[in-house]
């Protein structure tokens, strides 16, 4: 009895230091409600720094095209001044334009959005929480919340501005370039186009700084994403629902002002394909394409491996591995994994599988074996050499203990976890292989609570 209590005491003595995901919840609320400022003034900042890096690394991009051009069609001059003439009426005037629609807008009209991850989750989150007027209705809150909408679509109006210059400036570059190939200056348009590639390296390195979260966006964003309403949200007034059908996205929804919708695509490339009739057939036509492409990859993957002879039941391995792990936390606990690969060829294998965390209980006194988890995985080996070989993988765990099958329904619980690393797989006889695994976890730190980032793992699959 005084065990009981004493556990019993200790749980209680630790409960309010466990946050639940009401808690979590209420907590980042909170801070945004009373720290308005400090939230929205980070969001502006970092998304109008952005922005001012992206017009600044355009327009001196156009600058420099505009001097080389220049310098271009002043050797032609010698070569062919009728050409040269032809080719720089307007020239200078083009770059001009260019550099003033990228500030001022109107490039982009008749185009689509340039898709940034990180932009169209905390903009679909932001519209989310005024939507559903979560952070109450203080006039300075909703005064920054609204402001940050606005920049966050200025930000996304630049990017949609850059990316259409950057198609007109390669549509000029390939028109000199063709013009210029009986002249013999065809090899100096690629002077032109190292400078859009190091523009482009440039303005890669400043999409990774802002799509890198801050702490308070990486807290938003990991308890919205908990929520199934913020999940039927996004799948329906993100950009990317807009792009891609996602579940529950059926387009059927009111509209959000601000945000894209998927008919709003469908009639954006209706426009670009020239009416709906020409729509159909360019999707029906991409299908059929599609459709060919899996036919030859499924008549590639049943033909016999290169080594195999031939054969279904010499294509497949069944495998068994093993993980053990332990925290200062949490009792010691087993991860037990089952999978089925398929041979794609002699150096690649595919394949799912499952598998369930048990655990053993306090110590090796109170042994008490319960269910902590279960996952599922898909993986691809890709043979390196000899018995080295490079995994990778996708797994969908589910970390809690659990009791029923019901408890596993719960979507918003399942982690996520992307791996890379080495496998070396060791022959112990004809017709049995052991497998040790050191596999690096790149979700990692978006683990709530946060998990190891190698994972190594034992294990035996038959020939």
């Amino acid at each position: 009895m005084r065990k009981y209590l004493i556990i019993t005491c200790t749980i209680c003595l630790l409960l309010p230091f466990l946050p639940t995901r009401a808690q979590d919840t209420a907590r980042i609320y909170d801070k945004i409600i009373h720290s308005p400022d400090k939230f929205f003034g980070l969001l502006n900042k970092k998304s109008r720094d952005y922005q001012q890096k992206i017009i600044k690394g355009t327009d001196v991009c156009l600058r420099k095209l505009s001097r080389r051009e220049k310098e271009l069609l002043k050797k032609l001059q010698d070569k062919d001044s009728a050409a040269a003439r032809r080719l720089s009426q307007g020239s200078d005037s083009l770059y001009q334009v260019w550099q003033r629609q990228l500030k001022t807008g109107g490039v982009s009209a008749d185009g689509g959005h340039m898709y940034n991850g990180h932009l169209d989750s905390i903009r679909t989150a932001l519209t989310f929480l005024e939507q559903n007027n979560l952070l109450g209705s203080s006039a300075p809150v909703q005064q920054q919340l609204t402001g940050s909408l606005q920049q966050y679509a200025q930000l996304q109006g630049t990017l949609d501005r850059s990316d259409k210059i950057r198609q007109l400036v390669a549509a000029r570059q390939q028109y000199l370039s063709d013009q210029l190939q009986q002249s013999g200056l065809g090899q100096a348009v690629k002077g032109m186009q190292r400078e859009v590639s190091y523009y482009q390296q440039q303005a890669n390195e400043y999409k990774e700084m802002f799509e890198k979260p801050e702490k308070m966006e990486a807290k938003l964003l990991d308890v919205l994403r908990r929520q199934s309403a913020f999940q039927q949200f996004f799948n329906k007034y993100s950009l990317l629902a807009g792009i891609f059908r996602m579940p529950g996205g059926d387009g059927n929804g009111a509209a959000v002002t601000g945000m894209q919708t998927r008919s709003s695509v469908m009639q954006d490339l209706s426009q670009r394909l020239g009416g709906d009739e020409a729509a159909r057939q360019a999707m029906s036509q991409g299908m059929e394409q599609g459709q060919q492409q899996l036919d030859q990859l499924k008549n590639k993957i049943m033909q016999p491996g290169d080594d195999e002879g031939g054969g279904m039941g010499r294509k497949t391995e069944l495998g068994l591995n093993v993980q053990s792990t332990r925290t200062h936390f949490f009792p010691a606990t087993t991860d037990i994994g089952l999978n089925v690969g398929y041979k794609l060829n002699s150096r690649s294998v595919v394949g799912i599988g499952t598998s369930y965390k048990m655990g053993w209980g306090e110590n090796i006194q109170h042994i008490h074996i319960s269910s902590q988890g279960v996952g599922l995985r898909s993986f691809l080996d890709w043979k390196l050499k000899g018995n080295l070989w490079i995994t990778g993988g996708v797994e969908m765990n589910y970390l809690s203990a659990f009791r029923s099958i019901a408890a596993l329904r719960n979507y918003s619980a399942w982690q996520q976890s992307a791996l890379l690393g080495l496998t070396k797989k060791i022959s112990t006889g004809k017709k049995l292989k052991a497998n040790v695994q050191l596999l690096y976890d790149f979700l990692y730190n978006r683990q709530v609570p946060q998990t190891q980032p190698l994972l190594f793992r034992v294990g035996y699959s038959l020939k």
